[in-house]
């Protein structure tokens, strides 16, 4: 699913916690609480009628300009763990475009495979040069060390010889990574990230709204 271009700041993200709606995207591989939009200054306003921002999108270069590396952050929250969960993804450096949405009854590993997945799908269109950097070394150590090549080869089996989790989302995202130019790299999270934070406060507002609905 593509989101259009807008801009996100810490206010917006605390003003969409407790701001009671939400759009369902029907886009959505959830297909659950999933925000989109294209005006600014505030996600609240976002989810409304509002004004379209003038910053430019990642989405209108021309097809004869060179492809440059776009560098997304993502991250996934959940509360209770299994319990309603959210995901987000920003691309840096102004954290616009970016995307949120979760799921009633999920883990935090699995919110944490969605960022990466939902933003590949809104990138990868028009940018297959993508550089994710996540605080899951769940995510960032599967691609690193090749854990998704042995995993498939064994039939979903891992090292325990135990049925792999969150198959329905890791093959989607294989192909993705495997068709495309996408790099990972691990961030520390909780560490004072400017947009680590963003997006972690992006998933939690996201696992927080799912959870009044």
């Amino acid at each position: 699913m593509l989101f259009r271009p807008y801009e996100f700041t810490r206010r917006a993200v605390a003003e969409a916690v407790a701001h009671p709606v939400t759009q369902l995207c029907e886009q959505s591989l959830f297909r659950s609480q999933c925000w989109r939009g294209d005006c600014q200054p505030t996600v609240a306003d976002l989810w409304q009628d509002g004004t379209v921002s003038d910053q430019p999108s990642l989405f209108s270069a021309s097809a004869d300009e060179p492809v440059d590396v776009v560098t997304v952050y993502t991250d996934g929250a959940c509360s209770g763990n299994p319990g309603p969960g959210g995901w987000g993804w920003a691309v840096s450096p102004d954290g616009s475009p970016s995307g949120a949405g979760g799921e009633a009854n999920t883990t935090n590993q699995r919110m944490e495979l969605a960022a990466v997945l939902e933003a590949l799908r809104a990138l990868t269109p028009r940018h297959p040069a993508v550089h994710v950097v996540s605080d899951s070394t769940y995510v960032v150590n599967c691609f690193r060390d090749g854990w998704w090549k042995k995993w498939k080869k064994n039939g979903w089996k891992n090292s325990k010889r135990e049925p792999v989790a969150n198959v329905d989302l890791w093959e989607p995202l294989i192909e993705l990574v495997t068709t495309n130019d996408v790099t990972f790299e691990w961030v520390k999270g909780h560490s004072g990230h400017p947009m680590n934070d963003f997006v972690d406060e992006l998933a939690v507002a996201a696992a927080q709204q799912v959870e009044r609905t």
